[in-house]
């Protein structure tokens, strides 16, 4: 497997694991209830079907020799990145009333921006050519 590759499936397990496990939790002042929110609740299944289209490009897609590995993950990448942005500025957008404390999936939420960046170095690496297959020699005639 190649590094691209590699690269680019690192990304996509960290955008899944990271759309799995909780994102933050909210808990109410005036209540003292506690909700915990993942990342897989609302759009941000998005972050996960990402994730598993980077693994099926890490997988499948071998590349061309001397051309960019896969646009289409950078492409993927890139709007996992926004959609993860615009989750934390909804999180952050919630009324004083509510606190939002963070959980650990929060702190792992870190890690999904790694594998984003991950996976656009994966996808937007070049893929080396194929080396030149070293000739063996063939059966030498015998000496006259």
């Amino acid at each position: 497997m190649k590094k691209h590759q590699v690269l680019t499936l690192a990304g996509g397990i960290c955008l899944l694991i990271g759309a799995m496990l909780p994102w933050a939790t909210v808990t109410s002042d005036f209540l003292g209830l506690s909700r915990s929110i993942t990342g897989v609740e609302g759009d941000g299944i998005l972050s996960a079907i990402g994730g598993v289209i980077l693994l099926l490009i890490g997988i499948i897609a071998k590349g061309s020799a001397g051309k960019t590995y896969s646009p289409f993950g950078i492409i993927v990448s890139i709007l996992c990145g926004l959609l993860l942005v615009l989750k934390i500025a909804n999180l952050a957008a919630l009324p004083a009333t509510q606190g939002v404390s963070y959980s650990l999936g929060a702190g792992l939420t870190l890690i999904s921006p790694l594998g984003i960046l991950l996976a656009v170095l994966g996808s937007a690496s070049k893929v080396p050519a194929a080396s030149e297959p070293v000739p063996t020699p063939g059966p030498t005639a015998p000496a006259a």
